[in-house]
Parts: C-alpha cells; sequence; structure tokens
C-alpha cells in the first residue's frame, strides 16, 4: 500500500456526496462541519477495499459515500439529543440552521444510503446484502444510542461491561460496515472470517472510543460543567471515572484497552498482513495511550 493512500486528503476523499448533483445537499456543500473531520471511515474504505482486491474503484467509492452519510447523519442527530454547539470546531447543524433542519437532514442522508445502494451496479442479491447491512448498522446504532439514554440516569450506575456494550453498539457497528460491505463483494466470501474480523473491527471502535473518552476526561478534570457528557451523565469512561475513581477501575480500563487491541489486530493479522499493516499505520494515534 502506497503512502498516498493512508494520506487521502479531505478534498479528494471525504463526503464525495457532497459533490453529486443533489439540490438539497448541495445547499450545505461548502459547510465545514462536514469538512473539517478527521476521514477515518474514508480511509478505512480504501485500505480495505485494497487489500479485498475490490478491482472496481466505484464500488469503493459507493461504500465510502455510504458510511459517510451515515456517519454524519448519526453526528447530526447525536449533536441535538446532547444539544451540543460545536462539532469539529464547528456550529453544529442544528445550532447553525435549526433543529427542524438538523433533523430532516440527518434522515436524508440515511435515506442517501439506500439510494447509493440501488446506483451501484451489482446483482439484486449483493444489493439486498448491502442493504441488510445498512438496516443492522442503524439498528444496532440507534439501539447503542437508546442505551446510553437510559444510563444517563443518574441513580444507575454504569460498569464498565455496560459502557463496551453501548459503545459496540453505537460506535462498533458503524466502524465495521466498510469491511461488511466490501468484504461481501468479493468472490471468496467465507461467513466465519467474515464473522472474526467484523468483531475485530467492533473491538477496535470501543478501543477508539475508550481513548477518544480518556483524552476528553483528562482535558475536562478542571471544568466538567463545561463537557456535555457530564452535564448529560452520559456512561462513559469520563463520567464511570469521575464517580469511582480509583486504581482498581483504572486498572480495569488499562488492562481491557490493551487486550482489546492485542486480540483484534491478532485478527486482522491472521486474515491479511498487509490489511493490519495499513490499518494500524491509520489507527494507531487513535486507539493506543498509557493511562
Amino acid at each position: 500500500m502506497t503512502s498516498s493512500l493512508n494520506e487521502l486528503s479531505c478534498d479528494k476523499s471525504q463526503l464525495n456526496f457532497l459533490n453529486k448533483n443533489d439540490d438539497l445537499l448541495n445547499i450545505y456543500a461548502s459547510d465545514q462541519y462536514f469538512t473539517s473531520g478527521k476521514n477515518i471511515r474514508g480511509k478505512l474504505c480504501n485500505i480495505i477495499g485494497k487489500h479485498l482486491n475490490i478491482e472496481k474503484e466505484e464500488h469503493i467509492s459507493s461504500i465510502s459515500n455510504i458510511t459517510d452519510y451515515l456517519h454524519n447523519a448519526s453526528l447530526i442527530h447525536d449533536d441535538i439529543i446532547d444539544n451540543d454547539e460545536v462539532r469539529r470546531g464547528q456550529l453544529s447543524i442544528w445550532r447553525k440552521y435549526g433543529v427542524g433542519k438538523a433533523i430532516l437532514i440527518g434522515d436524508y442522508l440515511i435515506s442517501k444510503s439506500y439510494d447509493e445502494v440501488n446506483s451501484m451496479h451489482l446483482d439484486d442479491s449483493l444489493k439486498m446484502i448491502l442493504t441488510n447491512e445498512i438496516t443492522k448498522t442503524l439498528n444496532e446504532s440507534v439501539k447503542g444510542a437508546h442505551l446510553e439514554l437510559q444510563h444517563s440516569d443518574p441513580s444507575l450506575i454504569t460498569t464498565f461491561n455496560k459502557y463496551v456494550e453501548i459503545t459496540t453498539l453505537k460506535t462498533g457497528s458503524l466502524f465495521s460496515l466498510p469491511f461488511r460491505c466490501l468484504y461481501n463483494l468479493t468472490d471468496n466470501f467465507n461467513s466465519s472470517k467474515s464473522n472474526d474480523i467484523t468483531n475485530a473491527f467492533y473491538n477496535l471502535a470501543v478501543a477508539y472510543q475508550i481513548k477518544d473518552d480518556w483524552v476528553d476526561y483528562k482535558s475536562s478534570q478542571d471544568r466538567f460543567e463545561n463537557n456535555s457528557d457530564f452535564i448529560n451523565n452520559r456512561p462513559n469512561i469520563f463520567n464511570v471515572l469521575r464517580s469511582r475513581n480509583n486504581n482498581q477501575i483504572v486498572n480495569i480500563i488499562n488492562e481491557s484497552q490493551k487486550n482489546i487491541i492485542k486480540e483484534s489486530w491478532g485478527k486482522i493479522k491472521k486474515f491479511n498482513e498487509d490489511l493490519f499493516f495499513d490499518l494500524n499505520d491509520i489507527l494507531d494515534r487513535f486507539i493506543n495511550f498509557d493511562l
């Protein structure tokens, strides 16, 4: 894999759907909210597609678009639920355009993911498989978000295992989508291998969220009142640590994080060593850290 693939610019790879001929989406095409992210998922699509030997680049591009549709829809809706006014250093969509439009934009992006599948030059059977993967992603992410809201009740104590369950559903479902879709397009599909690598991506998503929450926690220790997760009592590492800040929970998180990463990388490396190296090159700084 060449380094150029790992260093795709936002202009070329992120949110390609905004360049499409869509009257509604074109209204927001110049909004920096959509172009200021890290574009991890777009890079994942390109790397996974390359190592799975997906010959048609338009298929990789379509899966990337689908992932972007769903990812941005989830962010727009999350900002409304959490009343977050800023995302990626920009005003959130609801704050800038109003709650009503933000809800509709998020819903529209979800609908566009299904349109993208219909536009792909594939057999109907494969289109149905991809459609089912999108539906599975939406079902799981909504269940995870709903479970998160349930555990925002101050009377409930969120265990680390419950945190992992919520994150697996809410974050892992979308994080694993590029592999699940692209692997279904290969000629040598193997259900056992598919399950193994899908689970590895779910777990890497948990590792990603643990680090993200930990960084948030460390940077907010002196100003908890400004953090929406604290304000909304969200069940993440940030609040778990604040309410039970002791060596035992810290050690559990530290060891769990290391084990999750080691096990996930082991499965991916066994499946495709080159894929492992390129994924590790992109994801390492987003998942590895010392407590």
